[in-house]
């Protein structure tokens, strides 16, 4: 199957591959993707959050891609709860944006001098998918998130509901946008 299809790791990279060749196979074709991504807080007691994945269709319309309801922390936040939370916030997102290489390595260096557990996550979570100043690919040069805000507050009465019906109110969402 992977002979075939290629890999979930290197699929975003055949996605680019593929539009350029509509584009040059096809003269006239528009061939683009772009994909945003949010992690809006769910308002409930667990404190969960729905990781979407959107983009805009071919009439300009919300698109929805994916989404998944998951737990707001993960174990190495856990592990480091006496750390202010906001503030690792602000030092990942510094890692992520920063565009240059001698940068990005001084604040993983912070990052693991306070967290050494965090390298590990670090490693495992393949930087050179988020990171400005290891990502190889071309950038699409949108750095917003309006899409994925547009889509928040789409579902946003839903952020209320209980996780089942919650997501029967995603769904419900999404098949009247495909069938309307």
């Amino acid at each position: 199957m992977h002979d075939i299809h290629g890999t979930e790791k290197g699929c975003y990279d055949r996605l680019r591959w593929y539009c350029r060749v509509i584009r040059e196979t096809n003269p006239g074709s528009v061939a683009e993707s772009l994909i945003f991504l949010d992690e809006p807080r769910i308002k409930n007691k667990y404190k969960d959050c729905i990781l979407v994945a959107v983009s805009n269709d071919a009439n300009d319309d919300l698109f929805t891609i994916g989404y998944s309801i998951v737990d707001a922390e993960n174990d190495v936040l856990r592990s480091y709860q006496k750390h202010n939370k906001k503030h690792w916030s602000s030092v990942f997102k510094k890692v992520a944006y920063t565009p240059s290489l001698q940068e990005h390595e001084q604040h993983i260096n912070n990052i693991i001098d306070s967290m050494p557990l965090a390298r590990v996550f670090i490693v495992q979570s393949h930087p050179q998918s988020w990171a400005n100043a290891l990502f190889l690919g071309d950038r699409w040069g949108v750095m917003n998130n309006n899409i994925a805000e547009c889509w928040n507050n789409w579902v946003k009465l839903a952020h209320y509901l209980p996780i089942v019906a919650m997501v029967d109110h995603i769904h419900m969402q999404i098949m009247n946008i495909i069938h309307r």
